[in-house]
């Protein structure tokens, strides 16, 4: 090859290659139709799967061959590669990307921006970061002050250079500099150092690749990275928050698993009626050839999904016309509207009057105005039982059946009584405010400890008593490492013989305070909780001041170092 392979002399030949072609945006599968195009034009061979390499759709170690270069520079109208280069694009060759485009004070506000914001050099082989905002910083690193220009974007984010995370992030940059279009990634699930365990935690995050054109060539990328990983991590931290109480936790996790449960099955149900609507689907489009077959398909069909619909575990009706006239209603639907059967044929105003003044009606005309499900979990409602007009709770599913595309024939109900779940839950959010004035007004600190995330937490009369006034959470490394030697091996067997053993914890030992340096003495307790699989991980208890007995006074009982303040 008689001039080196530059990349933006690649690009630049990509471009005019899919201009002579007419593709405006080259997607994975026209690389076939290209190929043909240039074998019929220039009678010389050039593989599907070579072109998809050229154009990023796959991965390669290796630049395009000479011959793969030659063949497109003669679609393009050209002897050679060599021609294409000398004639057209020698100008650019020594071009590289300048960052003092990035100076401009314009362009330095737009990356400083709250969204975390990169500059990639999209012309290295590396992909080297060449500016980047603060938020992309700590984002990506944690440390808002650490410096990742002129790494590789890979390295910048902490991966490896040749693993399975790296080369996606790679063949997502190479896809957008080859369609020339913002490339999506699938959540992304990387590692950044922790603030406060010194150590290495998991996050995801969400990113998007933008080229930016210049002078026909696709000279930077831009990366977006958004932190998604408190919504990956949120099923963790509920779990979590709901072991930090000593009582009613086992109640709440039965209780959690039923729903669960319900939930499983109400899926399962609405599978299978939405496969019976499928198959109904079908038979009507086989009519003409399939009277009588599909008549009969069509009743035993029916007739199946009536018995799916009574016997379903959750209450299930359907919806009809503008009036939402009741087509039909399982009992379980009927005994949490507190009628009966004559309710069938009806409007659910009609059928239902005390709705009027609560929002259900209006939900249902949006929903078959837009076509699009409402799903409320925790929906209140109001409705009279024998008389009585009472307070209930329902996990609610309205969702609009379409048989003809925008037109929506009726609305499915799909609804689970969870009355009992959310009173259980309030009566516990009150139980734990008391819980917590009550340790306030007896000054007793509480604390939890999970074992598997090595996470403490605690209330602010713990930190309180412990002499704790920063603003940084404390760590169980640090509370162990302020009482003395002899007592921190004991309250060490102590508090793993109770986690082994399932045994409660209780001791009494010295502690020396953070602020003041002064040597207090704490009783504490504690126990060890299963979470909803049954395996012990959340060890948790309380402490409190206690009078310093004559004995425990004794010089040789206290480190020297510990009595001198």
């Amino acid at each position: 090859m008689s001039a080196s392979l530059n990349p933006v002399r690649l690009n630049a030949i990509k471009s005019q290659t899919l201009n002579i072609a007419g593709i405006k945006n080259l997607a994975e599968k026209d690389c076939r139709f290209l190929s043909f195009l240039i074998i019929e034009k220039t009678r010389m061979g050039i593989s599907e799967i070579t072109l998809k390499r050229i154009f990023g759709f796959s991965i390669s170690k290796f630049p395009p061959s000479l011959l793969s270069l030659n063949t497109l520079a003669v679609y393009c109208g050209y002897e050679s590669w060599d021609k294409f280069c000398l004639a057209e694009y020698e100008p650019f060759a020594a071009e590289a990307p300048s960052t003092n485009c990035f100076d401009n004070s314009l362009i330095q506000a737009l990356i400083d921006m709250e969204i975390p914001v990169g500059i990639i050099d999209a012309q290295d082989a590396n992909l080297v970061v060449l500016t980047c905002n603060k938020t992309f910083i700590k984002t990506i690193a944690g440390n808002p002050k650490q410096d990742v220009k002129g790494l590789s974007l890979f390295r910048a984010l902490g991966l490896q250079e040749d693993d399975d995370k790296s080369n996606l992030l790679i063949k997502a940059c190479q896809k957008a500099i080859g369609i020339r279009s913002k490339v999506h990634m699938l959540p992304f699930e990387c590692s950044k150092p922790s603030p406060v365990f010194y150590n290495r935690q998991s996050n995801w995050w969400d990113i998007e690749i933008t080229p930016v054109v210049a002078d026909g060539f696709v000279k930077f990328l831009v990366a977006r990275i958004h932190d998604i990983t408190d919504k990956v991590l949120l099923r963790d931290d509920i779990e979590q928050a709901i072991m930090k109480e000593l009582t009613m936790a086992e109640d709440l996790a039965v209780t959690n698993v039923k729903l669960n449960r319900a939930l499983t099955d109400l899926e399962e149900s609405h599978r299978e009626l939405l496969q019976t609507k499928t198959q109904l689907e079908e038979l009507t489009l086989n009519l003409e050839k399939h009277v009588a077959e599909r008549t009969k398909l069509f009743m035993e069909s029916e007739s199946r999904q009536r018995i799916l619909i009574e016997n379903a575990p959750v209450a299930i009706a359907i919806l009809k016309g503008p009036d939402h006239i009741i087509e039909t209603a399982n009992q379980q639907i009927i005994s949490c509207w507190g009628k009966n059967t004559d309710v069938l044929g009806q409007p659910l105003a009609v059928a239902l009057p005390e709705l009027e003044g609560q929002p259900f009606i209006a939900i249902l005309d949006e929903v078959r105005r837009s076509g699009i499900a409402y799903v409320n979990a925790e929906l209140q409602s109001v409705l009279k039982f024998d008389g009585v007009m009472q307070t209930r709770y329902f996990d609610m599913i309205y969702q609009p059946i379409q048989h003809l595309p925008g037109i929506t024939d009726c609305i499915f109900i799909i609804a689970t009584d969870i009355t009992d779940h959310v009173m259980a839950r309030l009566k516990l959010e009150q139980s734990e405010a008391m819980l917590r004035l009550a340790l306030s007004a007896v000054r007793i600190g509480s604390w939890s400890f999970d074992l598997v995330t090595r996470k403490l937490n605690y209330n602010p009369i713990y930190a309180e008593i412990l002499g704790w006034d920063k603003d940084e959470p404390l760590s169980n490394e640090l509370v162990l490492g302020q009482v003395p030697g002899e007592y921190r091996e004991k309250l060490k067997m102590v508090a793993t013989a109770a986690i082994a053993n399932g045994t409660d914890y209780d001791f009494k030992y010295a502690f020396k305070r953070f602020n003041d340096g002064r040597i207090i003495w704490l009783s504490g307790t504690g126990k060890i909780s299963p979470v909803i699989d049954g395996e012990n991980r959340i060890f948790s208890g309380i402490i409190r001041e206690v009078p310093c007995d004559a004995a425990d006074q004794k010089s040789n009982m206290i480190p020297h170092f510990y009595r001198t303040n």
